[in-house]
């Protein structure tokens, strides 16, 4: 699958040591995602509405360690 990009991957400025995530704006309004380590393997697409969901979650602390500990998914890790 070959992506049309708007722009560059990006990542952010505190990633010093090479183990990022990268995002970048699709042509088709889309979101991808790829790990810096292996950027030569196809990125994740998200909608915008699903990349907007997990960056609200994150600043709402839900994917914190100790939130996540005391859940069921937690749990069973």
């Amino acid at each position: 699958m070959t992506t049309e990009f708007n722009t560059g991957f990006r990542i952010s400025s505190r990633c010093h040591d090479g183990s990022c995530v990268a995002v970048a704006d699709l042509a088709d309004g889309k979101i991808a995602i790829r790990d810096t380590k292996n950027a030569d393997r196809e990125p994740q697409i998200y909608t915008r509405e699903e990349w907007r969901a997990f960056i609200v979650g994150v600043k709402n602390g839900e994917f914190d360690f100790d939130v996540l500990a005391n859940s069921p998914i937690g749990s069973q890790a």
